[in-house]
């Protein structure tokens, strides 16, 4: 059965031709479309149809309740993606009487850990929070679950909620822990928008915390400049701006373990973040500071599977394109890179006759030398959690 909707957007003739409703006029077959909510076309004809005038997909001539009932019987067998995967791909089509099914579908995919399936709902209920208490408590309950699968992008959202105590007891201190995590680890500018409003601003934070970070004549100097770049970094003037505090605050974590909630996973993504942001605006302090540094650490952390997984391509990669201050005047620390170097080369050489990590490294080298300054970002950055 094809629905009049879908019918309407096509040209009455070309269906008409491509029909085997021969038995009445064109205009016949036309008042019969106006006039009826659905008409039975068989669909190996209007098939051929479609595929000639490449217009729609296959949500116009599959009927709702067929799929919808697909749906569910994944449900029914414990096939969460499958049911997902179908309930999404025909939602467009899905009448507005059975969105109430359609979001059922939903909420059971998100029970069982589909990411999707809970952005989804989260996205409904958090647009209409101001609604009703039901709604409000909706839209916490699902932006915790896609928040507790370290989905970044949508932090600023669940910080939200604790804010202004939707779903929740208001919490300014949980509010602020999710901000900073989402400003850090995902360069988020709403959440540091929030965090703007939560932490006073210091002034000459950044300067002071540069000063403060080569000064290293007191241990107490790292903890005092850890702290002043966490408030640069919340109070740049441009998202831009916070790339150099936020690798910074990485540096520290990475030497001295200043903040036992700073996880290896966290020093990667704030390495990731200062990279995405681009390191820009740092400060008189520290005038001859080279990207290049960037690259060399993430290089490291990319050989050593630190808070990522091991990758020895990229490792290689970026480790070609880093530099140490050290390496101008250290032959030791310069001849370690070298073997750095040589080793990650080998070890992806290696792995790409590995019957596990064959694929990927076979491919990357049928790639060629990646340019890591216009390297696509990784989806698996997006995520707090590294699974």
């Amino acid at each position: 059965m094809i629905t009049r909707g879908y019918l309407l957007r096509f040209d009455m003739k070309e269906i008409y031709d491509d029909s085997q409703f021969h038995d009445m006029t064109l205009e016949e077959f036309q008042k019969l479309i106006e006039e009826s909510s659905e008409v039975d076309i068989p669909l190996d004809s209007f098939q051929d149809f479609v595929n000639e005038v490449n217009y729609i997909d296959e949500a116009a001539y599959w009927d709702t309740n067929n799929y919808l009932s697909y749906a569910e019987e994944c449900l029914c067998k414990a096939e969460y993606k499958e049911a997902f995967s179908v309930a999404h791909q025909y939602s467009k089509a899905v009448p507005q009487t059975q969105q109430a099914r359609l979001r059922g579908i939903y909420d059971a995919c998100s029970e069982h850990g589909i990411l999707d399936a809970s952005i989804i709902m989260a996205d409904y209920y958090f647009e209409r929070w101001e609604s009703s208490d039901e709604y409000r408590g909706k839209a916490y309950k699902y932006l915790r679950r896609v928040y507790k699968a370290g989905y970044l992008p949508y932090f600023w959202k669940y910080g939200y909620c604790y804010l202004n105590g939707i779903g929740v007891l208001p919490s300014k201190l949980q509010a602020k822990c999710i901000f900073m995590d989402g400003m850090l680890c995902g360069g988020d500018d709403m959440c540091a928008g929030y965090l703007k409003y939560l932490v006073p601003e210091v002034e000459n934070a950044l300067e002071d915390a540069t000063t403060l970070f080569f000064d290293t004549s007191k241990e107490h100097n790292y903890r005092k400049a850890y702290e002043l770049y966490i408030n640069a970094a919340i109070h740049a003037g441009w998202n831009s701006d916070r790339g150099y505090p936020i690798m910074r605050i990485a540096d520290i974590q990475m030497q001295k373990n200043i903040d036992d909630s700073i996880t290896p996973r966290k020093c990667f993504l704030m390495y990731k973040t200062a990279l995405k942001l681009g390191v820009w605006g740092y400060p008189e302090q520290d005038s001859d500071f080279d990207e290049s540094e960037l690259y060399y650490k993430l290089g490291e952390i990319y050989f050593d599977g630190y808070g990522t997984k091991k990758d020895y391509y990229r490792a290689a990669q970026y480790l070609s394109c880093g530099w140490l201050p050290a390496f101008d005047e250290d032959e030791k620390a310069l001849a370690k890179r070298e073997k750095y170097i040589n080793e990650a080369w080998e070890k992806a050489e290696l792995l790409s006759n590995d019957d596990a990590d064959w694929k990927y490294y076979r491919e990357c080298f049928k790639r060629g030398e990646m340019d890591i300054y216009e390297e696509d970002e990784d989806p698996e950055d997006n995520f707090l959690y590294l699974y």
